[in-house]
């Protein structure tokens, strides 16, 4: 599979998704893909807002990392869709979220996707995280100022 045909599967895939919570602060989306539930969370108010991502399972509890499940395209679809949905409603100055250094594929991938997103009015940034370890994907607001992201 060429990678614009994955790419291409990744912003067409169709994933049923609930919403659990909406408010000023917090915009929660539960999605059942494949045989699992994966839950999307952005927290935040103001103009920065923070995201993770996760597996949930009754087993293993909240799982950030790879899991090995499959349906790896239809989890990105579900994600740069609730993003989208929190730009949209909320209109912040930036959506980020971190991803392991040790693992340089997945942030180089999460940076190829977020740059094929084009969300009007709004690029994306890849820079090292505040803590060790980490790289920070953010989608920023056009022109927003430091002062504004806060």
């Amino acid at each position: 599979m060429k990678i614009k045909e994955v790419l291409s599967e990744v912003f067409n895939s169709n994933v049923r998704a609930t919403l659990v919570k909406n408010n000023a602060n917090a915009f929660i989306v539960k999605a059942e893909i494949g045989n699992r539930i994966i839950k999307f969370t952005a927290a935040g108010g103001s103009g920065d807002w923070e995201i993770d991502f996760v597996e949930q399972s009754p087993e293993k509890g909240d799982t950030f990392g790879k899991t090995g499940s499959g349906n790896e395209l239809q989890v990105f679809s579900f994600v740069i869709d609730c993003i989208k949905e929190v730009i949209a409603i909320h209109q912040p100055d930036r959506v980020s979220f971190t991803s392991d250094k040790s693992d340089v594929n997945r942030t180089k991938l999460y940076a190829r996707i977020g740059k094929k997103v084009k969300i009007p009015g709004y690029h994306v940034e890849v820079a090292p995280a505040e803590y060790a370890g980490y790289d920070r994907i953010s989608v920023i607001r056009d022109g927003a100022t430091p002062d504004e992201i806060k």
